[in-house]
Order: C-alpha cells, then structure tokens, then sequence
C-alpha cells in the first residue's frame, strides 16, 4: 500500500506560490506487488515492453529477485521430499546395516600383488545385491551381479558378463557416467588399471572396519537432510540468487549481440544497451520453465531458448517503427512547410 502526504510551504493567495511536498511511504506488500505484477507483464503483455523505461539496476535486482523465489520454490520442492525420505531414514539406515553384514562372505580373501589380482576362491566368482536389500527396496534387476571377480576375463569382456563391477587380473573395470540415457544402457564403461598397486589384501576383516567407520556416519544422515531443507529455503536463495545473477548477466551479454543485429535491421529505437536491458525481463519465461522442469521432473531442452529468442523476436518486431506512423508525420511535416 503506498500512503501520500502532501503539504504546502506557503499559504496560497499571499503572493508566495506554494511550493506543494509529496512524500511517498513504500510498505513491503507494495513493492511485492510491484514485483509479482512485473513478473506476471513481462511474459504476457508487449505493452510492458513498448513503454519500457526500466535502467540496468531496476533489471539487476528484478533478475536477483526472480532467481531467489525459483531458488525458493526448488528449495520447497526439495523439503517435501525430504521431509518424506526423514520418516525412513532410520528404516533405510537399518537395511543398509543389513545388507553390508550380508554382502561379503568370510571366507572370501582378495590380493592384489604387484598390479595383479589374485583370490582363495574358484572363479568366477559374484557378489550380488543382499536379499534384504532386494526386498526393502524393491530392486527389480537381480540378475545382474554387483561385483564380478573374474581373474581370467580382459576389460573388453565387461559387456558380456552382466555385472556392475568386473574385477579382472589386471583392471577394475565399472560403468561410465553416462552410460545410461533415457533408461536405456549405452554400453560405455571406464578401466581402471592395477598396475600401480603393489599391495592390497581384503578379507572380512578388512572389510568389517571399512564398514565400521562407513555406519560411525549413520547418525548424521538425518540431522544433515534436516538442516538441508531448512538451508534450502532460508539461506540458498538469497546466496544462490547472486550467483544466478551473475551467470544469466553473462549470458545475456552474448545473446544481447545477436538481438542487437536483430534490432538494427528491424530498426528498432534504441542501442544494445536497451536490447541488453529487455532482455533481463524477456528471460523471465524461460527461467520459470526451468524451474517448472526440476519440480515436475521432466526435460525438453529446447523449450526455454524458444521461449527466450521467440519472445524477444516477437517483442523486437513490435517495437519496430511503424510505417504508417511515418507517412503521417511526414504529411504533417509537409503541411506545415506549405502554411508556412
């Protein structure tokens, strides 16, 4: 709500003109509202655009508040689900305890001795998924090995063995980052050679201690997934903001050039620096959908740029001088000169 006071320095009528004081008080529920509407106009009316006077600053801080609601909506997004993942953690943590105990055998024995793997037991020899773990977590793909220790395979037979992790006399050979894409295998994987490993010995010793120090970490699971959901939507999108400023900032400098060509040849009023500055606002479409994408789960990448270049387009073209506008100002001009 904006409250107006106006008063007079002077007594009209006395041969002083008054001089008239207007003092605008600003509360917080104006200028959100000022925001929400700026928001709301910038991806749905040209008008917002054709009587545009915002200056970088105005832009500046309309972009850090705009990534700072998105930031803050993700960071909602992401509470709910943690808030759900909180009430079985104890329960997940407690299958994961499980499945360790379960997962290496006793009498299982591993060597690595100048870069080559050896083992006590026939080969080849897996290790699959705990059973526990299958249940509780309702894994669907149990025929595929977790670890494979196969002595007598090479890397290239990393394909063909259905495992996760291949251990051969030479190598540890696992999937690559991306070798899946829309849930289908791509077949890549990486090697990672043994050769500068002169000596290592796991057995259920070895192993047990591994595991020990891994649960001495459990209890923090919890508190650390609460203080990321309150981090999310408290701290994360004042901090993140500016970083997103800065990056969108950056970007608009080169997406900028090209919508100046644009604007030059459409003859648009104005230098980059204008360009520059409706481009701020233009983006508000295509950030809104990314954000729209990460709380929904979905991806269609080329959505956001078509919403950025095609809204500019479409609001260069109607900033573009209009012909007729100019035919009549130049008959005007015209008549002028002949009255004169």
């Amino acid at each position: 709500m904006e409250i107006e006071y106006i008063g007079f320095l002077s007594q009209p009528g006395r041969g002083v003109p008054a001089a008239e004081i207007k003092i605008c008080y600003y509360s917080p529920m104006h200028t959100l509202s000022t925001f929400f509407i700026t928001l709301y106009r910038s991806v749905t009316d040209l008008n917002f655009y054709k009587t545009f006077k915002k200056k970088f600053w105005s832009g500046f801080w309309y972009i850090y508040w705009l990534s700072a609601l998105l930031i803050f909506v993700s960071g909602v997004n992401f509470a709910v689900r943690a808030g759900s993942v909180v009430l079985k953690v104890d329960q997940a943590l407690d299958v994961a305890r499980k499945s360790m105990d379960q997962f290496y055998p006793a009498d299982l024995e591993v060597s690595i001795i100048s870069g080559s793997l050896v083992t006590n037991v026939q080969t080849p020899y897996a290790l699959d998924i705990p059973q526990v773990a299958v249940d509780a977590w309702d894994i669907e793909d149990t025929d595929q090995h977790l670890v494979l220790i196969d002595p007598g395979a090479s890397a290239e037979d990393y394909p063909s063995k259905n495992t996760m992790i291949l251990l051969t006399a030479k190598s540890v050979v696992y999937p690559d980052s991306n070798s899946q894409k829309d849930g289908e295998s791509t077949g890549r994987y990486r090697v990672a050679s043994l050769k500068d490993v002169n000596k290592l010995e796991i057995n259920r010793a070895v192993y047990e201690e591994g595991v020990a120090k891994l649960e001495s970490f459990f209890p923090l699971v919890k508190p650390v997934i609460i203080v990321a959901m309150v981090l999310g939507i408290t701290v994360l999108p004042f901090v993140g903001a500016f970083f997103g400023v800065l990056g969108q900032l950056f970007g608009l400098v080169f997406s900028s050039f090209f919508l100046w060509i644009l604007a030059a040849i459409l003859r648009v009023p104005g230098g980059y620096g204008r360009v520059y500055v409706l481009s701020m606002y233009a983006l508000t479409g295509s950030a809104v959908y990314g954000t729209l994408e990460s709380v929904f789960e979905f991806h269609i990448s080329w959505i956001a740029g078509l919403l950025f270049w095609g809204w500019m387009i479409v609001i260069l073209v109607a900033l573009r001088p209009r012909e007729k506008a100019g035919k009549v100002a130049a008959v005007k001009s015209r008549a002028v000169k002949k009255v004169r």
